[in-house]
């Protein structure tokens, strides 16, 4: 712990205390909840941001065992063990659900994957969905109804990179009953791998064999494009769980006390309908409730395991794209992109193709008319809460100012009045924000609230700011 402390200092020029608010002395008499490196220095690594975290977790079953063990992390950097573990831990979390469980929302998949067993026309299915969406559960799910059949198929599952047999190999395991091919994690596997199992199901008849193969979007666009001339196959999007599947799921993970209490809809609309996610924010609030199910603090961080997952995507990222997502995360889940290309001081075709590539290659943003908007609230989330407070109050100011050149004289529309002031409140000039609040016309004390970064040298106008509204 203590030298977690001491390499938090030297890669953020603070003390952990400094970061905290309130006196040193009481910070040094308790430990307290892991800071994330990134969020106080900019440019920090995912390697470096994780080590530190776990050295500074306040329970010391969860740190490394040795000073000789931090040593050779270091040593190894990110070729080290421990980052290769780490990093198949976040990749793992694309399966949680493998182990026995019940599955909720999905009912109409499952007919539908029935379905296709039963209409003997179509060849190969391919299920696609986001990490986490619990697309393995599914598939886990639906072989064990099948498998309760009198006359059940044989199934073969085939991992990345295993060998493909061919059609006559499929054919002999099919028999009288057919055969079910699960082919998983199509994305993780190499060209090579992926041509041969499209052989395999342009060689085989569409009756006894149904091919099931499951992956994470986009598909590889030369094998989108080979697997749509095949007849009688198909692409299915796994989405994401309605409120009422999301609820049930909470309720399965944390109880009918818990499951009731008023942070649960809060959880739900950050977790996108996500299963894993919902199962990971359902064990944190677990963790952060008393026996009535209220929350000690009502910003619940988000949980180490989805941390390390949102980490893991978002280091396959340029500086550049990064920072210009980190631009947007400040304007919120659906986003401008000229209002944010123009906040960050980016030429507008350049961020434009950016934006387009993280949406494409990428899949964390997604088109919605001329806006974008975050897949995953999380991830707008992470981005915005591990933004330097100073860098973070500037972006803030100056996508208030690129939005104030949109009023066109007389007073403001209330909800542009709003969004003003929203940002301006957040912003490194909070004053600006008056005017604005004058025409909203409403208090904007409730419709805004106000946002936990707050620096401490723009406290007092905030407060002024706040008082004003209330007058």
């Amino acid at each position: 712990y203590g030298l977690g402390l001491v390499l938090f200092e030297l890669l953020t020029g603070k003390h952990l205390a400094d970061t905290q608010g309130g006196p040193r002395a009481a910070f040094l008499g308790a430990l307290h909840e892991p800071v994330a490196v990134a969020a106080v220095a900019s440019g920090t690594s995912p390697f470096m941001n994780a080590l530190v975290r776990v050295l500074l977790e306040s329970d010391h079953r969860k740190r490394p065992e040795s000073a000789d063990a931090v040593a050779r992390v270091l040593r190894d950097g990110e070729a080290s063990a421990w980052w290769a573990e780490r990093l198949r831990e976040a990749e793992a979390h694309d399966r949680p659900h493998t182990a026995a469980g019940p599955l909720f929302g999905r009912d109409d998949e499952l007919a539908h994957l029935d379905g296709l067993l039963e209409d003997r026309g179509r060849r190969a299915c391919v299920v696609v969905g986001d990490a986490g969406m619990g697309k393995s559960h599914l598939i886990s799910t639906w072989l064990e109804r099948v498998r309760g059949r009198a006359r059940a198929p044989a199934v073969l599952r085939i991992e990345p990179d295993d060998d493909v047999p061919e059609a006559g190999e499929l054919e002999q395991l099919a028999g009288a009953d057919g055969l079910i091919v699960v082919v998983d994690d199509l994305h993780e596997g190499t060209e090579r791998w992926r041509a041969s199992v499209l052989r395999a199901v342009q060689a085989t008849a569409p009756s006894p064999i149904l091919h099931v193969a499951v992956s994470r979007p986009p598909l590889p666009p030369s094998f989108a494009s080979a697997w749509n001339r095949i007849p009688d196959v198909e692409v299915r999007e796994l989405g994401s769980l309605d409120a009422d599947a999301s609820f049930a799921l909470v309720q399965s993970v944390a109880g009918t006390t818990i499951a009731g209490a008023s942070g649960v809809r809060e959880l739900v609309r950050r977790a996108d309908g996500n299963p894993f996610f919902l199962i990971e924010l359902a064990r944190e609030l677990v963790r952060r409730s008393d026996e009535g199910g209220r929350l000690s603090d009502p910003h619940m961080p988000i949980p180490e395991t989805l941390d390390a997952l949102i980490d893991a995507r978002l280091a396959a990222l340029t500086t550049e794209q990064h920072d210009l997502l980190a631009a947007a995360a400040c304007t919120g889940e659906v986003f401008d992109p000229d209002v944010v290309t123009a906040g960050a001081e980016i030429p507008r075709i350049a961020g434009l193709r950016m934006l387009s590539a993280l949406d494409r290659e990428h899949q964390l943003i997604e088109p919605v008319g001329s806006h974008y908007r975050f897949r995953q609230k999380l991830v707008q989330e992470k981005l915005h809460d591990d933004l330097p407070p100073a860098l973070r109050a500037a972006y803030h100011g100056a996508i208030g100012q690129v939005l104030e050149g949109q009023v066109d004289g007389g007073a403001c529309p209330p909800d542009l009045a709003c969004e003003i002031a929203g940002h301006h409140l957040r912003g490194d000039d909070p004053r600006r924000a008056l005017p604005y609040v004058r025409d909203g016309g409403f208090p904007l004390i409730e419709v805004c609230s106000f946002p936990k970064h707050l620096d401490c040298h723009n406290l007092n106008d905030v407060e002024a700011a706040a008082s004003a509204m209330t007058r």
